[in-house]
């Protein structure tokens, strides 16, 4: 198999560019760019395109650190995902860790360090264990499986379960999958 190298994007090309777009990252090699950037315009302001906002692009570590600790001037709590900013903000803005700050976060994380403590993580990895080896018990019985639908999509739904303590039995209601780890 060989491998076309992707177009590079050069920094004279800066202005034409959307860095919000998905294609342009997937489809260019942008390292001039940020080489570019990170050495003469760090904190970068990127204009509106179409309907969209224009917004900062901050590419050397020190000032993306500095950011992410003024939360005096700086918030996740609108999202944390270039394109949901984009279009209006995040949805779970202020319900979910990720997505909220201040006192908010604080609760967030304080319930879920409750649930998360070393005893019911080893109950977690106990459950897993057993799913996984049920699991793989099931494919060795068929004689074959396709590893990423048999086996591996059945254990971060079997961790979630555990650490919401749904119970055994009713998992594949709660889910609306019959796994078979779960029977």
């Amino acid at each position: 198999m060989t491998l076309t190298p992707r177009p590079v994007v050069q920094p004279d090309d800066l202005d034409r560019v959307d860095l919000a777009s998905p294609i342009l990252h997937a489809e260019n090699d942008l390292d001039e760019i940020w080489r570019y950037l990170r050495a003469n315009d760090p904190v970068h302001w990127h204009r509106p395109v179409d309907d969209r906002p224009g917004f900062w692009v901050i590419t050397r570590h020190a000032d993306v650190h500095q950011v992410y600790q003024d939360k005096g001037h700086f918030t996740t709590a609108g999202g944390n995902a270039l394109a949901t900013l984009l279009t209006g903000g995040d949805s779970a803005s202020g319900t979910m860790l990720a997505v909220t700050d201040g006192p908010r976060h604080r609760q967030i994380r304080n319930v879920m360090t409750r649930g998360l403590n070393p005893r019911t993580l080893e109950a977690v990895r106990h459950s897993l264990q057993q799913t996984v080896d049920r699991l793989l018990k099931n494919a060795l019985d068929m004689g074959e499986c396709d590893a990423a639908h048999d086996v591996a999509a059945n254990v971060p739904l079997g961790a979630i379960c555990d650490l919401l303590e749904i119970l055994a039995a009713t998992r594949p209601a709660a889910t609306r999958s019959p796994a078979p780890s779960w029977r």
